[in-house]
This record gives C-alpha cells, structure tokens and sequence, in this order.
C-alpha cells in the first residue's frame, strides 16, 4: 500500500448543512465537491510543548476529516480552531490519501 502524499497547505473550504462540515474545498486552482465524509474527529492535544508548559491555553483545537470526492480522491482536512481567543483560524489540506 502506497503512504499517503502530505501537503498541509491552507485551502479554501465550502460548508454544507452541518455546522462546519466541508461540501467542497478549493486546493490549487481545482474545486472538489466533497461527496462522503469518511470519518470526523477533534484532537485537543498539545502538538511539541515541553512537558512542563502544557497547560489549557497552549492546547491546539482541531476537527478532523477524511473526505472523498468527486473524483474519487480521499483527503484528510482540518479546521485549526487556533490555540486561544483571537488565533487565526484556518482550514489545512494535511494528505492526500493512497
């Protein structure tokens, strides 16, 4: 099995009925409908803090997606909700899965 190709580079992502759910994304000059929301997951964790300087405001805030589309592709999104009031808050292309 091929490994997936990694990117992480920001995209510009439509949202559908749910609240914050991709329906399409814009990557590269190229607009893929989403068409199946694979599986979704949030991660709160504290990406390489030192140990001694985790602490709730330094936590990351982020909601995951494995999508396809209507090419057939499979990517995994995210929607980095930044790590205190006031953070930039972005949408990532992580990988394009194999």
């Amino acid at each position: 099995m091929k490994a997936p190709e990694f990117y992480c580079e920001p995209i510009v992502v439509e949202t559908g009925d749910e609240l914050s759910w991709p329906s399409a994304f814009s990557w590269r000059g190229k607009r893929y409908l989403v068409t199946e929301v694979i599986e979704n997951w949030q991660d709160w964790g504290f990406g390489g803090s030192e140990l001694r300087k985790k602490g709730w405001r330094l936590r990351h805030h982020r909601n995951y997606f494995l999508v396809k589309t209507d090419s057939s592709e499979v990517f995994k999104i995210y929607y980095d909700r930044g790590t205190k009031i006031g953070s930039r808050r972005e949408w990532i292309l992580l990988t394009r899965e194999a």
